[in-house]
């Protein structure tokens, strides 16, 4: 396992509810961050309000949510990122659904990519020799599936392997199969697509009709 996703609405069984209140789920999950594991968090992850905070680790997350009981507190200074690995190729505003509010850093080391109407909206943090990532939302488009990929590869800190193994087009997925030395490339679109697609140095470009798939032999 190099990343945990933990998403959904709070005391849910997607988010795990009551179990962010047990010291031995945080502690493994601390424990397993500080030495190199990936977390990412959507929505109202690890959340259960336990001990007046919302977030049951927000020194992982890098951030916590306003629920009245720090209102007084100072909090750090927001400054926006506007360049980072995961957003290297967004365009136009990012589409968290209903997103969250009162949403602020935790630590003042926690790097900001996106914040709006007073709230953090999509965060990177480094945890001990582990990596964080909270988003607000996340609903399913094809913007969202590459921002999540993203996410994955700089969690797990392997951006150079995404860089070996990518598409240009955000409808386009390229699926490799080393063993038969092949890769299925498949527009995920109902629309004409063309992309070039990056496999170990090489380059390839295809045109694929509406939800084509096509077959490439890598060498």
């Amino acid at each position: 396992i190099g990343v945990i996703i933990n998403a959904g609405d709070a005391d849910t069984a997607w988010s795990g509810g009551e179990n962010w209140a047990d010291e031995k789920i945080i502690t493994a999950i601390r424990e397993w961050v500080d030495k190199g594991g990936g977390f990412i968090g959507v929505g109202e992850a690890t959340a259960h309000v336990h001990d007046g905070e919302f977030f049951a680790i927000p020194d992982v997350l890098g951030v916590q949510k306003e629920i009245g009981f720090t209102a007084s507190n100072n909090k750090p200074k927001v400054t926006v990122q506007q360049s980072h690995f995961i957003i290297e190729d967004k365009e136009g505003d990012i589409d968290y659904g209903e997103g969250m509010s009162m949403i602020y850093p935790y630590t003042k080391e926690v790097k900001v990519l996106d914040y709006s109407d007073l709230s953090c909206n999509l965060t990177v943090n480094e945890y001990g020799n582990g990596r964080s990532v909270y988003m607000a939302g996340l609903p399913y488009n094809q913007a969202n599936s590459r921002l999540l990929l993203r996410a994955i590869y700089w969690a797990a800190g392997n951006e150079e392997l995404y860089h070996k193994q990518k598409t240009d087009n955000i409808y386009v997925e390229c699926n490799i199969f080393p063993e038969v030395n092949k890769c299925c490339v498949v527009n995920n679109s109902d629309k004409v697509q063309s992309s070039t697609i990056y496999i170990d140095g090489k380059e390839f470009y295809v045109e694929l009709r509406p939800l084509e798939s096509k077959w490439i032999t890598i060498s």
